[in-house]
Formats: structure tokens, sequence, C-alpha cells
């Protein structure tokens, strides 16, 4: 494992319980301006570092998903909450299960657990490379405002289609459906429709939430992999629900 990095962050609200929000791969501290600034009016105190490799955050010697858990510790160790999607997601399952101190409250938002043909997922994930545009975004994603689509072109040109490769080649075998399964806090496991290319499928989150009571499964209809951006509203409200239980 390489050298812990110092992560660049952002931040929404001065004071209240603290949230820290864990972007996905290719993705951004940016892409949680919805949330960040939803959370700051709900009373919360709200983080999001930019992972290695990723916004302006440096480069990795690797990325390891230890690597990328390290440094999200190094941030702060209590957080009232931590919101992780997808690459974020698994690394919030990480950190929490190297130090149980790390969060009184978990929300993995489609996180990916499992990842058992890289091939194909570097192919999927480093597609948008060819046309880091917004409107190529857009187009790919409709049902995004179009100021997700603008900010995932602006991550898309800091980043790489090298960190997606490394990131999914490192990690091999890649499986955190075990850590999932002992996950101590309240945890929200929330997961896209099946029919739209979900990475939890509801085999998997059902039988994390049967073996482990701390976690409950839900999934969003109609929502793909990027629920805070394809079905923000329905997002929030479960999202808000989970945190006022």
């Amino acid at each position: 494992m390489g050298e812990q990095l110092q992560l660049a962050t952002l931040e929404w609200g001065e004071r209240g319980p603290r949230a820290l929000l864990i972007h996905g791969l290719t993705s951004s501290a940016r892409s949680w301006w919805r949330l960040g600034a939803e959370m700051a009016r709900a009373g919360y105190r709200v983080d999001a570092p930019d992972l290695r490799g990723h916004g302006d955050s440096p480069r990795g010697d690797d990325y390891l998903l230890a690597s990328y858990a390290t440094d999200v510790l190094a941030l702060d160790r209590k957080w009232d909450v931590v919101v992780g999607h997808s690459l974020g997601g698994a690394i919030a399952a990480i950190a929490q299960t190297t130090d149980r101190s790390f969060a009184d409250r978990l929300v993995l938002e489609d996180p990916l657990l499992r990842l058992s043909e890289p091939e194909s997922f570097i192919a999927k994930y480093t597609k948008p490379f060819e046309d880091p545009s917004a409107g190529a975004v857009l187009a790919q994603n409709p049902r995004w405002h179009p100021q997700d689509a603008r900010i995932k072109a602006e991550a898309l040109e800091a980043s790489s289609p090298e960190v997606v490769r490394r990131t999914a080649l490192e990690n091999q075998p890649w499986d955190v459906v075990p850590m999932a399964m002992e996950l101590d806090c309240p945890t929200l496991l929330i997961a896209a429709d099946p029919d739209e290319n979900a990475l939890v499928t509801p085999e998997m989150g059902e039988g994390i939430a049967a073996a482990n009571p701390h976690v409950t499964f839900r999934v969003l209809a109609g929502a793909g992999h990027s629920l805070h951006r394809d079905s923000y509203g329905a997002f929030w409200q479960v999202l808000h629900g989970h945190l006022s239980t």
C-alpha cells in the first residue's frame, strides 16, 4: 500500500451533526452539489473529498481500496453519517470495518461491493472519456440535471482511464460483501432499479440485510446507478427518512 494522500475537500454548512459524502469512480466532490446543500439546510455540517486520482486531489502510487480508505480515514475518524456512492460506498464499508468509530450511521448508494468481470467494467467506465463533454454526458443520462452533466464532464477531464483501469485490476479479487455483513452501525443499503443496471442486485442486498440486522435494504424503483442524479427527489426522501430514525 502506498503513502496516505491529503485529499482536497468541499464543505457545506458551518455547524451541526457532521456528514461525509464520498463520490464514485470518475466523479468528484462537486457531484454532491445538491445533496451537500440540502443536508446543510437540514442542519448538517458536510464535507466531501475528491478521492485520489480525482478532482483536485493528487494521483496515487496505487489505487487499492485500502489506500482509498486510508486517505478518507485521515480526514477524520468520527462522523455522524457517511454517504458513499458506488466506489465511495465500498470505501465507506472498508473504512467502517477498519475503524468502528468512523461513522455512527452509513448510507451506501448502489455501492460497488463486488466486481467479478473487471475487463467489461473497464470498457464501460472508460468509454465516457472518448467524449468527456457535458452534452455527451447528458445524452447518455437524460434524467440528470444539466449541472450534474457539467460537473461530471469536468470530473472526467480531471481523472483518467488509467485510474479506472488500475482501480479495477489492482483490487482483484474484489469482494466487499463480507465487510458489508460485518457493519456494526445503522446502515441504509439502497440499490438502483434492477432493470437499470444496478450494481447491487436484490439477491445481494437481501442477503446482506438477512445476515446483518444493522442493514436495511431498499431498492429505488426507476432509478439508475447514480441515484442522487437520476432520481434526486426520491433519493433525498429515502435518505432523509433514514437520518430521521
